[in-house]
């Protein structure tokens, strides 16, 4: 049976978490404590409108001030998503002083060598698309688009993560896909995928989820 989840200071004190979410909190918690040994990371896939996200929020926020100068956490969505995501970041709790970093748009444009500058020995390996060294400067948390973490797969594929959060997880259902292969090259101690639409229709799509997550579980 799991323990009560541990929640974070920083949770606004007028925000209460519904018991699904509790336990839903609780049960990532006690995965990540049992990684990356015995458990690789897991499938949130309840239905839309219970709050995955929250959830989510919850967690890495609790880590976050468990382990201030652990790696920091990778989230990644479509684009029309990361809004909320920092939007309920800011609404849930007090965040002011954790740093994102919104790796797409203008503020990657700012964080990555302009092709001119990518050093001629890597160009000739293929290499277009490559990050400034620290770029990620003090960012806790990275926002970025599943488009971003396919061109950037070699400058994000050096960091080690704690977390890999894969959101509307259905992106990387074929495993054959450039991006669903530069998610699963990311170093990560714990991964997540979340959906509200976990059914598949084929059993490769849903061995691509949970290769993911639990690589080797499913063969």
């Amino acid at each position: 049976r799991l323990s009560s989840p541990s929640l974070p200071e920083r949770l606004k004190p007028e925000i209460s978490l519904r018991e699904h979410q509790l336990h839903g909190v609780a049960w990532l918690q006690h995965l990540f404590e049992l990684s990356p040994e015995h458990v690789s990371g897991c499938l949130l896939a309840d239905d839309m409108g219970l709050g995955k996200t929250i959830q989510l929020l919850t967690f890495v926020v609790d880590y976050l001030e468990r382990q201030p100068s652990g790696d920091p956490v990778l989230i990644v969505a479509p684009v029309s998503l990361l809004d909320n995501w920092e939007a309920e970041l800011r609404k849930f709790f007090y965040a002011d002083d954790i740093a994102v970093m919104r790796l797409y748009g203008d503020a990657l444009s700012e964080a990555k060598f302009r092709s001119y500058e990518i050093p001629e020995s890597l160009r000739q390996q293929g290499v277009t698309n490559l990050l400034r060294p620290g770029w990620l400067q003090e960012a806790r948390i990275v926002l970025t688009t599943y488009e971003t973490l396919r061109s950037q797969e070699i400058s994000l594929g050096r960091q080690s993560w704690a977390m890999v959060i894969c959101d509307e997880a259905q992106k990387i259902k074929n495993p054959a896909a450039m991006v669903t292969r530069a998610i699963k090259a990311m170093k990560s101690r714990f991964r997540i995928a979340c959906t509200g639409t976990p059914v598949e229709n084929t059993l490769i799509d849903l061995w691509s989820l949970f290769d993911f997550v639990q690589p080797g579980l499913l063969g």
